[in-house]
């Protein structure tokens, strides 16, 4: 019976070092299994932020290419504005100069009238004066 009884105990021995092993592995699983579950929140939470990331980097991408296309709608209307007003200017010096040449030519014409009246009215004034000295010298004799 001693040998019985040593294998008893032998089996029991191995029976508790197997319990003890099983209930470690069951520790080990369930803690693994509580890793998994952590795990797979943290990947859903982390394809969340990825999915709203992506959609923000998507609103950007078309405000970026809404506000490169204003900007060259105002860049081309700024050239235009510019053209336009680079015009004007010249539009300006040229009336500029056509209105010093009318006045010029004005001046000439009032210049070229008034002369012509004072030589008209000297060789009027001279006639009298002549017409008068003639007289004068024949009331003489």
């Amino acid at each position: 019976m001693d040998d019985e009884q040593r294998a008893r105990e032998d089996l029991r021995d191995q029976f508790q070092l197997t319990e003890r092993r099983c209930n470690m592995l069951l520790t080990e699983l369930e803690e693994l299994r509580a890793a998994l579950e952590q795990s797979e929140r943290g990947r859903k939470l982390a394809e969340g932020e990825l999915s709203e990331a992506t959609d923000r980097v998507s609103e950007l991408t078309v405000s970026v290419h809404s506000l490169t296309a204003q900007r060259r709608k105002v860049e081309s209307e700024l050239a235009t504005a510019r053209a336009e007003y680079d015009d004007a200017v010249n539009d300006a010096r040229n009336k500029d100069e056509m209105a010093k040449k009318a006045m010029t030519d004005v001046s000439d014409v009032l210049m070229y009238q008034l002369k012509k009246e004072l030589t008209e009215q000297n060789t009027d004034l001279l006639i009298f004066i002549n017409i008068d000295t003639k007289y004068e010298g024949s009331s003489e004799f």
